[in-house]
C-alpha cells in the first residue's frame, strides 16, 4: 500500500479508509491481544487483591493523563497541516506530559494511601513513564493519519505490541507480579515512539511558537475538558469500589470490566482514528459526513456486538472453563459491563464526528452528565451490591450520554436517526443471538473443547445474521477491497 495525502475523490478517500481501518483494527487487536495474554496469564494466579494494586496505578496515569493530554493529535487533524504548529503540538506535549509524569512521581504515597493501596506506589511510579512516550506517540502518529499513513501507524502499533507481550510474559514467568503488567504499559508506548520517530523523524523537533499554542488551545480546551471528564466518569467507578468494597473487590470488578473493554478499544477507538481525518476531508462536502458517519457507526455496532453479545449470555460459563470459580464475584455485573462497553464503543464513534464537524464542546458536555450522573449513583449502589452496583450506576450513566451524542451527531451530519437505529439494534440482536448459542454449546460440551466450540457456533450466527440483516454491506465492503 501506498500512502497518499493528496486523495480527495470520494473513491479514493474511501479506499483510504478501508485500508486504514484494517491498519487500525490490526493495530489495535494486537496491542490489546498482547495485553491480554499477559493479563490472563497473570490471572491464573495472581490475587484479585494484586489485580487491584495495578488497576489503581493505571487508574491514577490515566487522571494524569486526562489533565495533561489537550487532545493534541485531533486539534492538528481538524486545524490543518502546518510545520510550526506541527511542532508546536509535540513540544505542548513534551512539556505537559512531562508535569504529568513528575507530578506522579511525587504524589503516588499520598494518592495510593488515599485509594486504600499502599502496595501500588511502585506501580504508580513506573507507569508514569508512560505519559510522555504515549502522548508524543498520539501526537506523531495523529501526524500522519492526517497523511492518510495508517500502514506506518499501524505497523508502529504491532510491533510495540509484539515486543511489550514479549517482556512482559517475561516478566511474569520471572515472578515479578503485577509489575509485568505496568512495565508492558510503559515498553509499548516507548516502541511505538520509536517507530513513528523514525517514520518521521522531522518531526521530533519540538517548538512552543505562542501563536501556534493559542490556534492549538482554541480546539484542544474542549478535548482537554471532555478527556478529563471523560477519564473522571470512566473511573469514578474504580475509585468508589475500592473505597467502598476494598482492592479484593476492585480487582474483580476491574477484571470483568477490562475484558469487557477490550472491544471497545479493539473497534471504536481504531475506527474513530480512521474516521476522524477522512471527515475532516469531507467538511467541504457536507451531504457526504452523514454517510460516512452511519458507516462508522454501523462497523463499531457489528464488530463490537459480536464478543459483548457472547461475554454477556455466555461470558460466566466461559470464565469458569478458563479459572474454575476465582472469578465469579464479578459473574452477575459482566452482562452490565458488556452492555457498558457496546455503548461506549457507539459513543466513541459518536465522539469523532462531532470533533471533526466543530462541536467538541457536545461531547465534553455528555461526558460532564456522565460524570455526575455516576457520582450520583455509585456510592449507594456499591453499598448495596457491590461490582454489581458499580456496573449498573454506569450503564444507567453511559445510556444517557451515549444517546443524547448520538442525538446531536445525527442532527449535526444529516444522518437518518431511525436507520441508526436500526443498525444499532440488527448489531446487537446478532450479539446476543451469537451469545445464545454459543451458551446452549457450553452447557452441552464440557470444558475446553466446548469453549471452542461455543466461540465458533457464535461466530457463525453472528455471521448469518449479518448476511441477512446488511448484505449490501457485505457486497459493498467486497467490491471496495477489491479495488484496492
Amino acid at each position: 500500500m501506498t500512502d497518499l495525502p493528496g486523495e480527495t475523490t470520494g473513491t479514493d478517500l474511501g479506499r483510504a479508509a478501508a485500508r486504514g481501518g484494517v491498519w487500525s483494527v490490526t493495530g489495535e487487536i494486537s496491542t490489546r491481544v498482547s495485553q491480554s495474554i499477559v493479563f490472563f496469564v497473570l490471572a491464573g494466579f495472581l490475587s484479585p487483591a494484586e489485580f487491584g494494586a495495578a488497576a489503581v496505578a493505571f487508574v491514577c496515569v490515566q487522571v494524569a493523563n486526562s489533565l495533561t493530554y489537550a487532545g493534541l493529535g485531533q486539534a492538528v487533524q481538524v486545524l490543518g497541516a502546518d510545520d510550526r504548529r506541527d511542532r508546536t503540538a509535540v513540544g505542548m506535549g513534551l512539556v505537559l506530559s512531562g508535569v504529568g509524569t513528575a507530578a506522579l512521581v511525587l504524589l503516588a504515597g499520598p494518592l495510593c494511601n488515599a485509594l486504600g493501596a499502599p502496595s501500588a506506589v511502585g506501580l504508580v511510579r513506573l507507569v508514569a513513564l508512560a505519559l510522555p512516550l504515549g502522548q508524543t506517540s498520539e501526537v506523531l502518529a495523529a501526524l500522519l493519519a492526517r497523511d492518510l499513513r495508517f500502514r506506518t501507524t499501524g505497523t508502529a502499533v504491532i510491533v510495540g505490541a509484539v515486543v511489550s507481550a514479549a517482556t512482559g510474559l517475561t516478566l511474569a514467568v520471572l515472578g515479578v507480579g503485577a509489575t509485568a503488567l505496568v512495565a508492558q504499559a510503559v515498553i509499548q508506548p516507548a516502541i511505538r515512539l520509536l517507530w513513528l520517530v523514525a517514520a518521521r523523524p522531522a518531526a521530533i523537533r519540538p517548538l512552543l511558537d505562542l501563536g501556534k499554542v493559542a490556534e492549538i488551545w482554541r480546539v484542544g480546551r474542549e478535548l482537554l475538558l471532555g478527556s478529563l471528564f471523560e477519564t473522571a466518569a470512566a473511573n469514578i467507578d474504580n475509585i468508589v469500589v475500592s473505597a467502598v468494597a476494598g482492592a479484593a473487590a476492585l480487582g474483580a470488578y476491574g477484571f470483568g470490566y477490562n475484558l469487557t473493554a477490550l472491544p471497545m478499544y479493539v473497534v471504536g477507538i481504531a475506527v474513530s482514528r480512521v474516521a476522524l481525518p477522512v471527515y475532516a476531508r469531507l467538511r467541504e462536502r457536507p451531504e457526504s459526513i452523514g454517510p460516512a458517519f452511519q458507516q462508522a457507526i454501523e462497523v463499531t455496532t457489528w464488530l463490537t456486538a459480536l464478543p459483548l453479545g457472547f461475554l454477556a449470555i455466555a461470558g460466566p460459563q466461559a470464565l469458569n472453563v478458563l479459572f474454575g470459580p476465582k472469578w465469579s464475584a464479578i459473574s452477575e455485573a459482566l452482562r452490565l459491563l458488556a452492555l457498558h462497553g457496546w455503548l461506549r464503543a457507539t459513543e466513541t464513534a459518536s465522539t469523532a464526528v462531532l470533533v471533526a464537524v466543530g462541536a467538541a464542546g457536545t461531547t465534553r458536555r455528555v461526558q460532564q452528565w456522565q460524570l455526575a450522573l455516576a457520582a450520583v449513583l455509585l456510592v449507594p449502589l456499591v453499598h448495596w451490591r457491590g461490582p454489581l452496583g458499580a456496573a449498573l450506576a454506569i450503564v444507567i450513566a453511559v445510556t444517557v450520554g451515549t444517546t443524547y451524542s448520538l442525538t446531536q451527531s445525527t442532527r449535526r451530519t444529516g444522518a437518518s436517526r431511525s436507520l441508526l437505529l436500526a443498525r444499532l439494534l440488527e448489531g446487537a440482536a446478532a450479539g446476543v443471538a451469537g451469545g445464545e448459542v454459543g451458551l446452549m454449546v457450553l452447557r452441552n460440551v464440557p470444558g475446553g473443547p466446548g469453549l471452542a466450540l461455543a466461540l465458533g457456533a457464535a461466530v457463525l450466527t453472528w455471521l448469518v445474521c449479518l448476511s441477512v440483516f446488511r448484505r449490501p454491506t457485505i457486497r459493498l465492503a467486497v467490491r471496495m477491497f477489491r479495488s484496492t
